[in-house]
């Protein structure tokens, strides 16, 4: 070890103890921090319907908290269930819920014309999507 030694290096005796290399981790997880700090306990929040896991409670939770719920909801696809949809809707909030993950180089094609007055609701959302995006 001692050919890999500069001018600049500090040697220290430790008269027998070992040392490792390591790193200083020092982070915080942002979404489980920021939950906290607001005043929203999510540590309890779940959901009985495996159809809806824990947006609908989360999203009570929330709007328990401060007193007014939402116009509109972004979640990420792992949280796509039409369950997730009808409930949001029926609380009069707009869900903005991919229907499914994309690949990083995935390209969407815009839709063209009008839209149809009644769409399934995994092409609704998908429009909505790409509209909020755009």
């Amino acid at each position: 070890m001692r050919k890999r030694t500069g001018p600049r290096t500090r040697i220290v005796d430790l008269a027998g103890a070992f040392v490792s290399p390591g790193f200083n981790d020092a982070h915080v997880h942002m979404d489980a921090t920021g939950a906290l700090l607001a005043g929203v306990n999510l540590l309890d929040v779940h959901s009985e319907d495996l159809r809806m896991p824990h947006l609908i409670p989360v999203v009570q939770a929330a709007c328990d908290l401060l007193g007014s719920k939402p116009q509109q909801v972004l979640a990420d696809a792992g949280y796509w269930s039409e369950s997730n949809v009808w409930e949001l809707r029926k609380a009069d909030i707009d869900p903005y819920i991919p229907p499914r993950r994309m690949k990083h180089d995935e390209v969407v094609e815009p839709p063209r014309g009008r839209m149809p007055r009644r769409l399934i609701c995994t092409v609704h959302n998908l429009l909505k999507l790409y509209r909020a995006t755009a």
